[in-house]
This record gives structure tokens, sequence and C-alpha cells, in this order.
């Protein structure tokens, strides 16, 4: 499974903060990749991501990008500070 996380901050009136948006997707991440630890069909569930940022770097130059890795609690808590970084202003 792999996650394709653009970093920027679209700005809207009435929008949330860039660190509610970490959140939002470190939550959801994690809630996908729980829903498939369970599944019989999912046994070795392997998992990576790519941060990038549109506005600034195509999508074919790698911001942030990780080799495929098992879903263990070390490998999504180094997601987790790396997905901080990419929000934090």
């Amino acid at each position: 499974m792999a996650f394709l996380i653009d970093c920027r901050v679209v700005r809207q009136p009435d929008d949330i903060s860039p660190q509610q948006v970490s959140q939002i997707l470190r939550l959801a991440c994690l809630r996908i990749l729980s829903s498939f630890q369970y599944n019989e069909l999912y046994k070795q569930l392997r998992w990576g991501y790519k941060l990038y940022n549109l506005d600034n770097v195509p999508l074919s130059s790698a911001h942030s990008r990780t080799s495929w890795k098992d879903f263990t609690l070390q490998t999504y808590e180094e997601f987790e500070d790396v997905l901080g970084m990419c929000y934090s202003l």
C-alpha cells in the first residue's frame, strides 16, 4: 500500500491549521493500515509513502520517499515524524 501526500497547505476562508491537517492525515493512514492488518489476505502488509509539494516540485521529484516496509509501531512513528515536519510552518 502506498500513500502519496501533497504537503502544500491550501488556504480557504475557514481553513484548518497545518498541524490539524497533519493530525487528520496521520489518523486516516493509521485507520487504513490497521484495517488491512487484520485481513487474512494482507498478512504481510507492506507500505510506504511519498511526500511532495506540487507548488514547488513536480511529482516525479520526490520530496521524501521511503522504501516498502512492514507495518509496525516503529515504522508508523517514523512516518508521523516525517509528516509532522512536512506540515510544520
